[in-house]
């Protein structure tokens, strides 16, 4: 997550050492600015809109209608 690699990437540019003593928590709560990203690019907003719980129904049914989520050891169950 960015979480995690952002604490410990020292070599890029946005490496954050001030979140190493940060619990998840904490940072989902004040720090994860991007709050819902993937919900809106799924549903089609823009990263300073705000989701709704009708934006994360459009994104569930994207990704129902779109991707293939499964297990490849148990790909029979997964794809019928």
């Amino acid at each position: 997550s960015k979480f995690f690699y952002l604490r410990e990437a020292t070599w890029d540019p946005q490496y954050r050492p001030q979140w190493k003593n940060l619990n998840i928590l904490e940072f989902a709560k004040n720090k994860n600015r991007e709050n819902n990203y993937v919900v809106k690019k799924l549903a089609g907003l823009g990263v300073n809109d705000t989701a709704t719980e009708e934006d994360l129904r459009i994104a569930m049914r994207t990704i129902k209608m779109r991707f293939v989520v499964g297990l490849l050891d148990e790909m029979e169950e997964s794809v019928r």
